[in-house]
């Protein structure tokens, strides 16, 4: 899978990072930003014909490199975001 094909997005509340192939976003992911030191990931979707393809992974890879560049802790709300983090980084996130 080409990571080229992976884009951020920035606001003042949070932002997505999504992936695209053939001009069409099949994968996203969205978080909020709380206080400046938190990334809080809120929803994880693919779709139908992208499911099977690791791009829920991925982008959930994108967010913890995006947050440990920025100094950022992670609080995944999305039951994906928060099984994959565990895998990643052997913490149990299920509090």
């Amino acid at each position: 899978m080409e990571t080229t094909n992976i884009f951020h997005e920035e606001n003042a509340a949070g932002g997505r990072f999504f992936y695209v192939e053939y001009g069409t976003s099949i994968a996203e992911i969205t978080y909020t930003l709380k206080d400046g030191t938190t990334m809080v990931i809120d929803h994880t979707e693919v779709s139908v014909e992208a499911k099977g393809k690791g791009l829920g992974k991925i982008l959930v890879a994108e967010c913890a490199k995006f947050a440990r560049n920025n100094n950022l802790t992670i609080i995944p709300r999305c039951p994906f975001a928060k099984v994959i983090l565990g895998k990643i980084s052997g913490t149990d996130f299920s509090i």
